[in-house]
């Protein structure tokens, strides 16, 4: 899978925090977050090991009770069911890989953005089938009643 950078397709989950999956395959995930100067990631853990480095900005993360302010080229790696969380003291960008892969996550990609490493007969890449693809990997609990992803 190779994915393309672009602006589109960023999903606000909270206020001042948007995501977008970037590329993922079946052990790990990687996603971009914007985060808006003065938001919160609330107190939270999840099974997937969690490693981040930090682009842009400033932020104050807190693993497991300790905090440390990041800055940019800074890096972390929060372990499996450890509690986290986040102020952020500048708007920043932080990119971030989970493993194993986030199922959860995979309805923030941006299918435009990505494209399948398996070429059709022409040579091109078929990004429809990659489409399928990420349908076919949203577990039902991500689907609205017409089956379409929420």
């Amino acid at each position: 899978m190779f994915g393309k950078r672009s602006g589109k397709g960023y999903v606000r989950v909270l206020e001042g925090i948007e995501i977008k999956t970037i590329v993922h395959g079946q052990g790990t995930l990687m996603t971009e977050f914007r985060l808006t100067r003065d938001a919160a990631l609330p107190e939270h853990a999840h099974e997937q090991e969690q490693t981040g480095y930090l682009l842009k900005g400033r932020i104050r993360l807190f693993i497991d009770g300790t905090s440390q302010v990041m800055t940019p080229g800074d890096s972390w790696m929060i372990p499996s069911n450890v509690q986290h969380r986040a102020e952020i003291l500048e708007d920043s960008v932080a990119l971030e890989v989970f493993s194993p892969c986030r199922s959860d996550y995979l309805k923030y990609v941006n299918a435009e953005d990505v494209r399948t490493t398996n070429p059709d007969s022409s040579g091109r890449i078929d990004t429809n089938v990659f489409k399928s693809e990420i349908r076919s990997s949203i577990p039902t609990s991500g689907r609205n009643k017409f089956g379409r992803i929420r």
